[in-house]
């Protein structure tokens, strides 16, 4: 990808197939110096590497041309509609948002099995309890597993909705390029906090498995090591966030809705359902209006008070769009839930049923207590007696969904071979698991290492001359 300039007139990026080394044998060809980058946190298999170009000149016809043209005259001309570039970038999203659902889905499993295996401190009457029965153990678990959920659901309604798109526009070349920005916006923050929780619950999860939970048997540091990369490739979340904030004051600014709800909302309103969560649905979305007025006005408050220009502007609010991209992506994760509860229910199944809600309004009550409280707060939206109301709830669920926790990460459906983990073996053997680990590593193949005879034992037989 490079930018194609026309009598020094700049026609943006465009694609380029470059021939970088020889046929013959392999070496860079001349005015091509190409290299790896060296060794990298993780990801080692890939080859990520860097090539520096001095004066190449490659044929015309290299041009990748389905979108745009030179002529042999030099002259460039635009083929089709240039928003199905973005086609691809939308639909690769897709997938990387469920990819990262479901490698939380990982970590969340394999901490939850080992927390039911794991017995610490003994009670008065010297019985030591499994660790997932211990309060701090769930309040750090069992969100985790919540928002696993909440993601998963919300990934999979979006996939849903891109190929809706896709199919209606005839693969994106007739869509709106209104709807087209607010898939983008979507797109962009859903990325981005997929993985940003994908990294962050992958790391708590660590730290619940204790000193095992560090060791490579425990299959947790591939996830996290994938979570982390995730979290800059393919777009830095906090750009991301800022590309949807864009999209939001644009939203307000002109007065349209940035919102995107499923064509069922109106049936979805009238459910039983929908009048349980009413009231903290209307909390989020009490939340994202007096978020987006504040950050609108301190904007222009800084452009027309402070004389600030827009960029300027931009920059000194970039926290609170951050913070307001973040809202307005749970807002969606919240409403793509409701819409699989809902789309479950009908399915026979009661007590599933109840378990899903439970789960969910676990999800809604940290979203309350934990993730966004100080945003809560602050814009008035509750007050501190409220929020110790919805805190003292929370607790309850804790209790509730430590009864189900095993049965919600066994249906995920991960085989003991998709885990690779000691920790998170189906049934239960962690210590035999652990064991055979730790008896295969090469530094045990032999009772007393090679070394000894040669450097430890002449110093240990060797006469003292004091």
């Amino acid at each position: 990808m490079a930018k194609l300039i026309i009598d020094k007139k700049d026609y943006g990026i465009h694609a380029f197939v470059v021939q970088l080394r020889s046929l013959e044998n392999h070496c860079p060809v001349p005015g091509i110096e190409i290299g790896d980058i060296g060794k990298k946190h993780a990801y080692e298999a890939i080859d990520n590497g860097f090539v520096k170009f001095n004066h190449v000149r490659i044929p015309r016809n290299n041009m990748l041309m389905r979108f745009a043209q030179v002529l042999p005259n030099g002259e460039f001309k635009q083929l089709g509609n240039e928003i199905v570039m973005y086609a691809c970038m939308l639909i690769m999203r897709g997938i990387l948002c469920m990819f990262a659902s479901l490698l939380h889905s990982i970590s969340t499993t394999i901490a939850i099995r080992y927390s039911c295996v794991r017995r610490q401190t003994a009670d008065p009457n010297g019985f030591e309890p499994q660790i997932i029965d211990y309060q701090t153990q769930q309040y750090r678990l069992l969100p985790g597993l919540a928002t696993t959920y909440a993601n998963f659901f919300a990934t999979i309604n979006f996939r849903n909705i891109l190929n809706s798109f896709k199919k209606r526009s005839r693969n994106f070349s007739q869509i709106d390029p209104n709807e087209l920005a607010k898939l983008h916006a979507l797109s962009s923050g859903i990325k981005a906090m997929v993985f940003d929780e994908c990294l962050k619950f992958g790391q708590i999860n660590r730290l619940c498995c204790g000193g095992h939970g560090y060791s490579a048997s425990s299959g947790l540091q591939p996830v996290i090591q994938e979570a982390d990369a995730g979290c800059t490739y393919e777009g830095d979340n906090i750009v991301l966030y800022l590309q949807t904030a864009r999209y939001l004051l644009k939203a307000i600014q002109k007065g349209f809705s940035p919102h995107l709800y499923l064509d069922n909302l109106s049936e979805i309103k009238a459910s039983e359902l929908f009048k349980r969560f009413e009231h903290y649905i209307l909390l989020f979305d009490r939340l994202y209006e007096n978020q987006i007025g504040e950050i609108s006005n301190r904007m222009i408050s800084l452009m027309e008070d402070q004389k600030l220009d827009r960029f300027e502007a931009w920059n000194s609010s970039s926290v609170g769009l951050v913070e307001t991209a973040k809202i307005y992506i749970c807002l969606f994760i919240i409403y793509m839930n409701l819409n699989g509860i809902y789309e479950h229910q009908k399915i026979e199944c009661a007590e599933n049923q109840i378990i899903l809600e439970e789960l969910f309004e676990l999800y809604l009550t940290y979203g309350i207590v934990e993730k966004f409280s100080n945003h809560f707060l602050k814009l008035g939206v509750i007050d501190g007696q409220e929020m110790t109301v919805h805190q003292n709830r929370l607790y309850e669920l804790l209790k509730k969904i430590r009864k189900n926790a095993v049965g919600l990460v066994d249906a995920f459906g991960w085989s003991d071979s998709n885990l690779s983990s000691s920790l998170g073996v189906y049934d239960g053997n962690v210590y035999e698991k652990l064991f055979q680990f730790a008896k295969s590593s090469l530094l045990n193949r032999n009772a007393a290492d090679h070394t000894f005879k040669k450097l430890a034992k002449p110093y240990i037989l060797a006469k003292s001359k004091l």
